[in-house]
């Protein structure tokens, strides 16, 4: 009972999500690395083409190293088969991650996250582009910035097919990424993706096409917290 009206609280409420956030980034960026060769090369020991991911794949890219203000690990998967995502989700329980949320369109998923230990995993769901040498995924965003809205607008973002990885080495750990990690980068942030940008939108970028399918929202409470 005190929970839920700890939640109902706004100021409270903000208080907490803050002080998640902060915990978040702190795991991630002192045990992410190893997170992401571990998860990443059993997705693709399964035969799943998997690899880092947006923030993660430009972090490692531009700095060396994780984004300091990174909360998650972000990790992309193309899905050449229907059971691919019944494949990762067996994987990452397996590793002891629990699923966190979710989101759909028409009833279809396109975007999962995971917890384990306030570690955070976001599996961005690829579909590859029939006769074509591309790939797109579903990205979420509530104009209010509401995370806890059901009902978010939907954006699809298209860029190389990414048909092969490569292997790079971070603090002596095995890191999969696209075999054209840089081409798909200028792809998701433009030419001056090298360059940080405070004023990014995320869902505003280069190649993003806005669609009329809202993505509906499921949250499992505390999922791996």
């Amino acid at each position: 009972m005190i929970k839920d009206l700890l939640k109902k609280n706004k100021t409270i409420r903000d208080i907490i999500v803050k002080v998640g956030k902060k915990r978040r980034i702190f795991c991630v960026q002192k045990y992410g690395i190893k997170e992401i060769e571990t998860i990443v090369t059993a997705l693709n020991n399964e035969g799943l083409c998997s690899f880092v991911d947006f923030g993660t794949l430009l972090g490692l890219m531009r700095e060396g190293h994780l984004l300091k203000h990174d909360a998650d690990i972000d990790i992309g998967i193309v899905q050449e088969s229907d059971n691919a995502i019944k494949k990762a989700d067996s994987i990452l329980e397996s590793f002891g991650y629990t699923l966190y949320r979710e989101f759909t369109v028409a009833g279809v998923i396109k975007e999962q996250s995971y917890m384990r230990n306030h570690i955070k995993i976001d599996l961005q769901l690829y579909t590859p582009e029939e006769n074509t040498e591309t790939m797109y995924c579903y990205l979420f965003y509530t104009p209010e910035n509401d995370s806890k809205a059901k009902q978010w607008k939907s954006v699809i973002k298209k860029c190389p097919l990414v048909e092969k990885t490569r292997i790079i080495q971070i603090d002596n750990h095995r890191i999969f990424i696209p075999e054209k990690a840089e081409e798909i980068l200028e792809y998701k942030y433009g030419s001056n993706w090298k360059v940080p940008d405070k004023s990014w939108v995320y869902w505003e970028g280069p190649n993003t096409y806005p669609v009329e399918e809202n993505g509906f929202l499921k949250s499992v409470e505390n999922g791996g917290l």
